[in-house]
């Protein structure tokens, strides 16, 4: 799976086992149907689903099961997603385009989507305990990255930061630790969880996980500029969502510049490929995947959303 041809493959077929077990775990867990068109709006709305595919695929190329794995990556999504529809509302980040859809609460209100973001959180949690296959002991392993993740050492925290980094007379928008800060929080967190917890899968555990998790961070903060220098830009064809509405927000594009974030990011992908070099050859599908979904986008002309 080493060829752009595999590559993108296994991009399409895994997308479409995550969207079609996505659509399964929300069926088995529906029981009030208005609550439930919120939450599949959201879940089901179209994107690259990059972080259930470096579940995967890290699970893969470290020898795990991708049957065992499938659950895991899904409930990382509904964690993804969650995050996705907080962060959207008008207390937040008050956007109006979410994956080329209006955001959930212009369909559905605020408070609907609010239950729809704890609803998608707490069954994130449950897929990831319930995980087919995956014994106990993992199983727990699994809740506890997914948990550090999403608390205020990961999404919150990072959420929290870039509130309090628009407040008056807050200098976090220039600079470049506290920005770096906010974006390891808010964006790295949930692929460090993505790609340990396929590491985990294929049974990997303490230091062994060094490697995955520097890999993950510095995937996050390349991810992270690349999204910025879309909004700043992009379109709303080209991103799916609102675009120049982090120009006055804490952004690596803000304190760098354009061309200066552009080598950031560059330089953070060279980063984390070198950061897998201690697994050995076999993480070449996961380089491969990165590469193929955003290594080498224009921001003007792609999505990473």
């Amino acid at each position: 799976m080493n060829t752009k041809t595999d590559i993108q493959l296994f991009s399409r077929e895994f997308r479409a086992s995550v969207n079609h077990r996505l659509d399964e775990l929300i069926d088995n867990a529906s029981s009030n149907d208005a609550l439930t068109e919120a939450i599949r709006y959201s879940l089901l709305a179209p994107g690259k689903r990059l972080r259930p595919l470096i579940c995967l695929m890290s699970s893969h190329c470290l020898g795990g099961s991708l049957e065992q794995t499938l659950d895991p990556a899904c409930a990382i999504e509904m964690i993804h997603t969650a995050s996705l529809i907080v962060d959207d509302l008008p207390c937040m980040d008050d956007a109006k385009m979410r994956r080329s859809l209006p955001a959930c609460h212009r369909c559905y209100g605020e408070a609907t989507s609010i239950l729809a973001a704890l609803e998608l959180l707490s069954l994130g949690y449950r897929v990831m305990s319930e995980a087919p296959g995956v014994d106990a002991e993992r199983r727990m392993r699994l809740v506890q990255v997914l948990a550090r993740a999403v608390g205020v050492n990961g999404l919150i925290g990072g959420q929290d930061l870039d509130l309090a980094a628009l407040q008056k007379g807050d200098d976090s928008a220039t600079n470049t630790d506290c920005v770096s800060r906010i974006h390891e929080l808010k964006t790295s967190s949930l692929f460090i969880a993505a790609a340990e917890s396929g590491a985990t899968i294929a049974g990997l555990e303490g230091d062994q996980m060094i490697p995955i998790r520097q890999f993950a961070a510095r995937l996050g903060l390349a991810y992270q500029t690349l999204d910025d220098l879309l909004d700043a830009q992009g379109s709303v064809r080209t991103t799916g969502k609102d675009v120049r509405k982090d120009l006055d927000k804490p952004t690596l594009v803000g304190v760098l510049g354009e061309d200066s974030a552009a080598d950031y990011a560059r330089n953070m992908i060279t980063a984390a490929m070198a950061a897998l070099q201690p697994l050995g050859p076999g993480m070449e599908p996961l380089e491969n995947l990165v590469i193929s979904l955003i290594g080498g986008m224009a921001p003007a002309q792609q999505t990473v959303n």
